[in-house]
């Protein structure tokens, strides 16, 4: 059996960002009120408060809910 080395599992994630509202929309190609409405239900990845005034998407988590919502 083949193993992967974390080289090679590291290698192909993407890299980690933190994105904004806009950026989560255009990846995700739902509205904002979706993605809030979903984070809501728990059906979505929570926010990172980044400032005062400002939120984000860890991209790992992000990626990660992509990726359940294609095996189901």
């Amino acid at each position: 059996m083949y193993a992967l080395q974390s080289s090679e599992v590291f290698s192909t994630l993407p890299p980690y960002q933190i994105y904004r509202i806009d950026e989560v929309v255009a990846i995700v190609k739902v509205g904002r009120s979706t993605i809030y409405s979903w984070m809501k239900q728990g059906k979505f990845p929570k926010q990172i408060r980044l400032g005062e005034r400002a939120v984000g998407w860890s991209s790992a988590a992000l990626f990660q809910w992509l990726a359940e919502r294609e095996a189901a």
